[in-house]
């Protein structure tokens, strides 16, 4: 499984992380990291002028994608919302929401990934499909604190607990964090 994870990310980009993680135990199975360097360097000693070619490597190939830095979940988050609004009783199992190609949000048009409408879908589909605007709406249903509280007892925004050097935890944010860094409300 590494060396696909390794394939992948040499094949289809210049910087990113591949992480494969067992969703029944937490186990983490594969972790990548791009660009990457030649761990040998360092057997059984690296030198200065190397080490210091490493960290001036404007690809940064010492960052550990994987776990130094922060991403937005995109639509890792939909199951998230999706059990949010079921645990709230927004939605059940068998209820139907409209999925169209788009809508406007505050003057603001988001858009499905499939630029087409997918017809009125249940929570499954809607998960399945990665329907954004199905997602939308049951978003500014249930509100943002809902999902967030939920992101927050599942474990977001935490270290992982692995021993990693420099993990980044992450962010869930607050209205105080949103005003002061985004200078606006969640």
């Amino acid at each position: 499984m590494a060396k696909t994870a390794e394939r992948v990310l040499k094949g289809g980009c210049k910087r990113g992380a591949f992480v494969v993680i067992d969703v029944v135990t937490g186990e983490v199975l594969v972790m990548a990291s791009r660009p990457t360097f030649d761990l040998n360097t360092f057997v059984p000693n690296i030198s200065e002028k190397d080490f210091k070619a490493l960290q001036e490597d404007p690809t940064e190939p010492l960052f550990g994608r994987a776990f130094q830095s922060a991403y937005p979940p995109a639509s890792a988050y939909k199951p998230i919302v999706a059990l949010a609004a079921l645990n709230m009783g927004a939605v059940t199992e068998n209820s139907t929401i409209y999925c169209p190609a788009a809508i406007t949000i505050d003057r603001v048009t988001l858009k499905n990934w499939t630029k087409i409408p997918e017809g009125s879908i249940d929570v499954k589909r809607a998960i399945a499909r990665s329907c954004n605007t199905w997602f939308y709406q049951v978003g500014m249903d249930i509100g943002p604190t809902s999902f967030l509280n939920l992101s927050r007892r599942l474990g977001f925004g935490e270290r992982t607990g692995l021993p990693l050097v420099g993990e980044t935890p992450g962010l869930v944010p607050s209205d105080e964090w949103m005003l002061k860094n985004e200078k606006r409300r969640i």
